[in-house]
């Protein structure tokens, strides 16, 4: 797999028809028998590096040659078994998303019919040529796995090879892609944002009609910002730090192509950025100080107070007086970086928020789990629910209060303040005047 990877990165560099003589015999051989081989793990680079070494040479017939089983495997679906349907939706994936072939081949030519693409929730469009009719066999393959509660093992490996099959016709996606993020299965909902950043990132290369399909993507941003906070305010389970590295990239990927909810990202940025050591969210709060200076101090109140919350649940440590664990100190570091790029007008709304956070006392409420978080607060046991037990299991020792204002410090204290400069000499006077 790491050979047929590496050659694969070499060939994607390569242009179209260049090549006459790419490849030797034995090695066309090669990938053909891995390429015919019934797992999909190693089908699929080595597919890519067949389609790209075809590509490269002029010719793809050894596409085809491939192509018309998996094809036929796909029409056949959902009655084969879900091994040979992966591999099938992978070939079939990797020959749309490397090769032109509606120039080579009429769909009637590979048991395929051409016509609309259809799904429940789309509209109809006028797509003809082979990409179209695979993608629109592998929507309807996977739309029939996906109501099939019993089918739920082959639903994210499809929908990865989905989601490059909709690279060559965008604007279908957000329909696509609307049911599955809301999905309550965790692995699905999670490769579906793998596929919405892939589509973002895939569209910003200056795809044909690219601006229009990305700003109906960005519909799905509450999706992306609500798995950036998966799991932040309950007890921590298996899978919750994927889904929110999914989310944070889809966030971001969202945030590149020009998205609107500046805010919003700050906020989920904020508190995820404090607690999470796999989490890169500093990197998003810098871009949005590059671009939109005045948006984060708006966000910085509200995302503290998330992040505080956050931390109870997942570090409670890192909230102790006289603590001085790494975590907590890197994600203040990440927050200073961005406060150093707001601007003048900007480090000032930022200091006053904080000032206001530390010196009027506010604390963010206890956040209520439900009946299962209870019963895991109560050792287990099938007990009644009751809230205010809830709270009070969850509350920490010392006062609340003090704990906040223990931890908006530390941010104060992360500030890059120098009073070699007049602005500097301002910062440092306000905050002089406001906590004497």
């Amino acid at each position: 797999m790491s050979v047929c990877s590496a050659l694969g990165n070499t060939l994607a560099a390569l242009s179209p028809g260049r090549a006459r003589r790419l490849l030797s015999p034995w090695a066309w051989g090669r990938l053909d028998e891995l390429c015919s081989s019934q797992s999909s793990r190693l089908a699929r680079p080595a597919m890519r590096c067949l389609c790209l070494a075809a590509r490269a040479e002029g010719h793809l017939e050894p596409v085809l040659r491939h192509l018309r089983p998996a094809l036929a495997v796909l029409v056949a679906a959902p009655e084969v078994e879900t091994a040979g349907l992966l591999r099938a939706a992978w070939l079939a994936a990797c020959a749309c998303e490397f090769c032109d072939l509606d120039t080579v081949a009429k769909p009637s030519d590979l048991g395929l019919v051409a016509s609309s693409l259809l799904l429940e929730g789309l509209k109809r469009r006028r797509l003809g040529g082979v990409g179209a009719a695979i993608a629109r066999e592998l929507l309807r393959v996977f739309q029939a796995r996906f109501n099939d509660a019993d089918s739920d093992e082959a639903l994210p490996a499809l929908l990865v090879a989905l989601g490059f099959a909709l690279r060559r016709f965008p604007q279908s996606a957000p329909e696509a892609l609307a049911p599955v993020l809301g999905a309550e299965k965790p692995p699905l909902a999670e490769r579906a944002l793998e596929v919405l950043t892939g589509l973002c990132e895939h569209l910003e290369q200056g795809v044909a009609g690219g601006c229009a399909v990305l700003q109906k993507l960005t519909r799905h941003l509450p999706k992306a910002l609500e798995a950036m906070r998966f799991g932040l305010f309950r007890r921590p389970q298996p899978g919750d730090a994927a889904r929110r590295r999914a989310g944070l990239a889809a966030a971001k990927a969202l945030q590149r192509a020009g998205s609107a909810g500046s805010k919003q990202l700050a906020e989920a940025a904020f508190t995820v950025l404090l607690g999470d050591r796999q989490l890169r969210a500093g990197l998003l709060l810098q871009t949005l100080a590059r671009k939109e200076p005045q948006a984060l101090p708006l966000a910085l109140a509200s995302g503290l107070r998330e992040a505080f919350a956050a931390l109870r649940w997942h570090h409670p440590q890192l909230l102790a007086l006289g603590s001085s664990d790494p975590i907590l100190a890197r994600g203040a570091a990440g927050a200073a970086k961005a406060f150093a790029l707001c601007g003048r007008a900007g480090r000032l709304k930022w200091l006053r928020t904080l000032l206001a956070e530390l010196c009027g006392g506010l604390a963010p409420g206890v956040p209520v789990p439900d009946e299962a978080e209870a019963r895991l607060l109560a050792g287990g046991k099938k007990r009644p629910f009751s809230p205010k037990k809830a709270q009070e299991a969850a509350a920490p020792a010392a006062p609340e209060a003090l704990l906040y204002g223990h931890f908006v410090a530390q941010q104060l204290l992360a500030l890059p303040l120098s009073a070699a400069t007049p602005a500097g000499q301002a910062e440092i006077t306000l905050i002089t005047e406001e906590t004497r």
